[in-house]
């Protein structure tokens, strides 16, 4: 038990020592459901949406253990599935719009074309998850660890990544136009032909980043770590862009561009 653990970040009060610890209480564990009661639940929310909530049940999957279920083309938008543990479940195809998804677990998760626009992904585990092709249009995906996830040709605009964990991730040939990244890690990221149109990405690492072909017009960039980064055969960047950020030898630019040393400490 560590001290984080307790409310406002207090440790227990000292106890005699002829007493016991009081033990802290125990998370909730996740609640199991077999799939012949989730096909059920998933049907009820499905009258619920097209009657606008007059008949059927809204989907309340709150902490449930959804391992490894089979969910492809389910329809569970607006539904209930804060800190769901959907840890390698086929959820292809499958419709997530204005979901709560707030720290939800994906880990190698498929999400192949499924549709989350406008969802709460807050704290989400999303690492080596499938999400190509996938529609993130507006969603919230502050601080979600998107390690070594498969998003190429993912559909991210608008959304917000702010202090997201991107690193080793695959974003080709994603949409990123009007995204947040601010203080995100994007470390080691590849991110050939991604569109960055008027995205802002304000402290945010892009140390040895790949991005072959990528558009940064209009794209926001104070204080951006380009060490290491390759950005040759970019497209829509000028020198004012960057001037607010920084970088070091091995940053690779288009011809006539050049980037300020990285600051003191870095």
């Amino acid at each position: 038990m560590t001290i984080e653990e307790w409310p406002d970040g207090d440790s227990p009060a000292p106890q005699p020592a002829s007493q016991p610890m009081p033990q802290a209480p125990a998370r909730p564990a996740l609640a199991p459901i077999s799939a012949e009661d989730l096909r059920a639940m998933v049907a009820a929310h499905q009258t619920w949406l097209e009657t606008g909530g007059q008949q059927g049940i809204q989907a309340d999957l709150t902490r449930r253990d959804l391992r490894r279920m089979d969910l492809r083309g389910a329809n569970l938008a607006s539904s209930m599935l804060l800190g769901a543990r959907f840890q390698g479940a086929n959820l292809k195809g499958a419709i997530l719009q204005n979901a709560n998804l707030d720290s939800t677990d994906f880990r190698s998760a498929s999400l192949r074309g499924a549709i989350l626009q406008g969802a709460s992904l807050g704290g989400a585990d999303l690492r080596k998850a499938i999400l190509w092709d996938a529609n993130l249009q507006q969603c919230f995906l502050f601080g979600a660890n998107l390690q070594e996830a498969l998003l190429r040709g993912a559909d991210l605009r608008g959304a917000d990544l702010g202090g997201a964990d991107l690193s080793a991730a695959s974003l080709d040939e994603a949409s990123l136009r009007e995204a947040r990244f601010d203080d995100a890690n994007l470390e080691a990221a590849s991110m050939s032909f991604v569109a960055l149109n008027k995205a802002v990405l304000r402290n945010t690492n892009l140390r040895r980043t790949y991005l072959f072909q990528a558009d940064f017009a209009d794209c926001y960039l104070l204080g951006t770590d380009l060490c290491g980064a390759n950005l040759k055969r970019c497209k829509g960047l000028t020198q004012a862009q960057l001037d607010q950020a920084f970088g070091d030898e091995r940053t690779k630019l288009p011809l006539g561009l050049t980037v300020p040393a990285a600051p003191h400490g870095h």
